[in-house]
C-alpha cells in the first residue's frame, strides 16, 4: 500500500501498487483464452466500434454522475470538494479531488 500526498483538506489517499500485475494477468488470460479456443483472437477488433460507443457513453454518464455527487454529497468534507460555479468547468475539472463510491476510491 502506497500513501499519496496530503490534500489541502487533510485527506491522504491510499493506493495499492498492483498495476503491472493486473496488466500481466489480463494479457495472459486473453492469450490463454484465445489459444484454448474460448474466444477468437480478433474479438477486440470485431467489437471495437461497439466498445468505443459504449465506453464513451458510459464515461460521459459516469462523469456527470460524479459532478452531481460531488456537489450534493462529497466524499470528504473540507476544501477537497467545491464548485467553480460553471457546470462545464465542473464537468471538465471535477468537483471532488478524491471521489469515493461505497468507500472505493474512483480514481485508483
Amino acid at each position: 500500500v502506497f500513501e499519496g500526498p496530503r490534500s489541502a483538506g487533510g485527506h491522504v489517499p491510499k493506493y495499492i501498487t498492483n498495476g503491472v500485475a493486473s496488466y500481466a494477468i489480463s494479457m495472459l488470460a486473453f492469450v490463454f483464452a484465445g489459444h484454448e479456443g474460448y474466444i477468437e483472437g480478433d474479438i477486440v477488433m470485431q467489437l471495437y466500434p461497439f466498445m468505443v460507443i459504449v465506453l464513451n457513453l458510459f464515461a460521459l454518464i459516469f462523469c456527470a454522475f460524479l459532478v452531481v455527487k460531488g456537489l450534493t454529497c462529497p466524499s470528504h468534507e473540507g476544501r477537497d470538494a467545491s464548485s467553480s460555479g460553471n457546470y462545464v468547468m465542473d464537468f471538465y475539472w471535477g468537483t471532488e479531488l478524491y471521489p469515493e463510491i461505497f468507500g472505493i476510491d474512483v480514481k485508483t
